[in-house]
């Protein structure tokens, strides 16, 4: 089944194909500019997306959205990471922790998937750390802060294989079984 992904992000391309290889589920780029609300989840965003990109094109599309949470800042920034990127580097973040214990975080994916007038969304968590000062060159913003747990290196320090190899990607194989289980089954 062909599935049109909405991102400009070559690496998450790549990345859904890598994932995605083997399982009946043919990934391809879409480069359209979708409406990105402000909500209160990564799930919530996704799912506009996909619903815009999806009512607008009449295809099967996937969205993605992450949201990036520190557990002692209550959370920011949330969903509201890629504009703190924009705002923050990350030493000011870290800035914000000094003296702090607690240096835990997670990332959360939301996939939302868009068919025939339908949405759902595969969401799915990564739990971390923070350093104390930013390392690695292959990311951005919170990449250079966030150890995936059971590391010691940043997704940062990390080469793209290796990203690839122990990131997250639990939303990626719950959209894939659904595929599979819900349209596939009788291909």
């Amino acid at each position: 089944m062909k599935i049109y992904y909405i991102t400009g992000n070559k690496r998450k391309i790549q990345r859904a194909e890598k994932i995605c290889k083997g399982s009946g589920v043919q990934i391809e780029q879409l480069k359209t500019e979708t409406p990105e609300i402000q909500g209160k989840s990564s799930k919530e965003i996704a799912k506009f997306s996909a619903n815009f990109a999806g009512k607008k094109l009449n295809k099967p599309i996937v969205k993605l959205d992450v949201s990036f949470h520190i557990n002692n800042l209550s959370g920011f920034p949330g969903p509201f990471v890629k504009y703190v990127n924009e705002w923050l580097p990350p030493e000011k973040i870290l800035k914000m922790l000094e003296g702090v214990k607690d240096r835990t975080c997670y990332w959360t994916d939301s996939l939302a998937f868009y068919y025939q007038g339908k949405t759902k969304v595969f969401s799915s968590n990564e739990n971390g750390t923070l350093t104390k000062i930013p390392r690695g060159q292959n990311g951005w913003g919170m990449d250079k802060i966030f150890i995936p747990q059971g590391q010691d290196k940043t997704k940062a320090e990390l080469s793209d294989e290796e990203r690839l190899n122990i990131c997250n990607q639990e939303h990626w194989n719950s959209f894939i079984k659904f595929i599979q289980k819900t349209y596939l089954q009788n291909d």
